[in-house]
């Protein structure tokens, strides 16, 4: 685990994304690791709206409103950490954790576990990216 440098947590804002991010965090400062947090949002507003332009008003509201509250919640942490950024982009989850863990040259992805039940006890995200990813993926439960 030394030889990390760049690690990836995606959040959601939910608490087992929160245990993630904690998780995370303390891993970074224990390795001096980059710590890269992101956002990914699904559908700005969850609005269809005819006009282009108005939905590109819509995503770019969602897209700052959810980089402000991201902000606030890496905020939180304790100020150790030798660096960290937050990122918040459109796209489907799975697909958006794994291109950005690709695209910030991660050596590691943390997600939090939102399973329910037997069939799917991490949850179809974490399942997909597990599937697809280049690096090693913890899930946090």
């Amino acid at each position: 685990m030394r030889d990390l440098k760049g690690i990836l947590v995606g959040v959601d804002f939910s608490e087992p994304s929160k245990k993630a991010l904690r998780y995370a965090y303390e891993l970074a400062k224990q390795t001096r690791s980059r710590l890269d947090v992101l956002y990914v949002l699904k559908n700005p507003s969850g609005v269809f709206m005819p006009s282009s332009q108005t939905m590109l008003k819509l995503g770019e509201a969602d897209l700052e409103k959810a980089k402000e509250k991201l902000d606030e919640l890496v905020h939180s942490m304790p100020a150790e950490l030798p660096e960290s950024s937050v990122h918040v982009v459109l796209g489907r989850p799975d697909e958006t954790i794994v291109s950005q863990a690709r695209e910030l040259g991660a050596d590691l992805i943390v997600l939090g576990a939102r399973g329910r039940g037997f069939l799917l006890p991490l949850g179809a995200v974490a399942e997909r990216v597990i599937r697809s990813a280049q690096c090693p993926v913890i899930v946090h439960k």
